[in-house]
């Protein structure tokens, strides 16, 4: 492996040419040698920008010897089978979210991978995002106390029209946004989920997809996250909340807001005996709280092609296990069974 990677994007659709192809362009390790795409016209845009080799069909395309990493964003419908394909053709792979749209397909494809002996990685990106490692080093310092409540908000009231709005094509809010918003709750619950609720709705969109998702979860911790994508919300919430036992944080898109106890308390006692006056309830005591709000900037300052990199070219384990990518597409594949349209 050579320390620049070579990289060949597998679809030039809004992923793979919006997306990847810009996010790669101005880091040294990486250099996009090579894209397919059906529709010739955008194998040739990316030709001429970044002087790589354009291909239509797939077979010259994997057979392209200048190409050590093969990112695949196809429609999710295509995502398992074009990484099967790239990974028997000796290229290591990272896929876009939903790395699959069934848990049968996951777990056929990390067995592909390990025939092959070669490196598969998932597109959880937002693993990464500051609001979530903010939140993360906010929850391991302590300071809000046993987590029991996660809350995880985005979306907006949007008249899409795209294939993502068709469920063949592996549309649908839930492999949108979902894998993001599941992966983030999952973090703060235990890893996993021991029980979960759902319910998808179409409301605005075109196609036969859902684009309102609703999932509830609890964790092994006990801890309980719930998640909201709206394709047909009018009014924002908070991206992300995590309350804990002695505290709680707040973020948006670009500011948070803590608040937590200053210090660690006693148990209260239960008292069974109402004032002599008959007026009082709750707990007259008064507690003392620490409060801050500012720009959302973690200590951590992980990137995702940064992972990427480690893992591909320097072998180093990739921070989102198969374990926890193949949870989330179970979590989904629970969720949609549950409700289905």
């Amino acid at each position: 492996m050579s320390k620049v990677v070579n990289v060949g994007i597998w679809g030039l659709g809004r992923a793979g040419y919006g997306m990847i192809r810009s996010e790669l362009l101005p880091l040294p390790n990486f250099k996009i040698v090579a894209g397919c795409d059906l529709i010739a016209a955008r194998g040739k845009k990316l030709a001429t920008e970044v002087k790589a080799k354009a291909y239509t069909r797939s077979k010259a395309f994997l057979a392209d010897r200048a190409i050590e990493m093969v990112v695949v964003a196809t429609r999710s419908c295509n995502h398992v089978q074009c990484a099967i394909e790239a990974l028997k053709a000796g290229k290591d792979v990272l896929v876009e979210k939903p790395m699959a749209t069934s848990l049968d397909d996951v777990d056929r494809l990390y067995a592909v991978a390990k025939e092959t002996g070669r490196k598969l990685v998932v597109r959880h990106n937002r693993r990464f995002d500051p609001h979530l490692l903010l939140a993360k080093e906010i929850v391991a310092s302590g300071v809000l106390g046993e987590v029991f409540s996660v809350q995880i908000r985005t979306g907006g009231y949007n008249r899409r029209n795209d294939w993502q709005t068709i469920k063949k094509f592996g549309g649908g809010q839930i492999f949108n946004w979902g894998p993001h918003c599941i992966d983030w709750a999952l973090q703060f619950i235990g890893g996993w989920a021991v029980e979960i609720k759902a319910d998808l709705k179409k409301i605005a969109a075109a196609g036969d997809a859902e684009d309102w998702v609703k999932i509830i979860m609890r964790g092994p911790t006990g801890g309980v996250a719930d998640i909201e994508i709206g394709g047909g919300s009018v009014f924002s919430q908070p991206l992300l909340m995590v309350q804990g036992t002695r505290g709680g944080i707040s973020l948006d898109w670009t500011n948070y807001k803590l608040k937590h106890l200053a210090k660690k308390l006693p148990p209260v006692k239960a008292n069974p005996d109402t004032p002599a006056d008959g007026m009082g309830f709750g707990n007259p005591e008064k507690l003392e709280w620490v409060e801050k709000e500012g720009a959302i900037s973690p200590k951590d300052k992980s990137t995702f092609w940064g992972a990427v990199y480690d893992t591909i070219a320097l072998d180093k384990p990739f921070p989102v296990t198969p374990m926890s990518a193949r949870e989330v597409i179970r979590v989904i594949d629970v969720s949609s069974r549950l409700s289905p349209l």
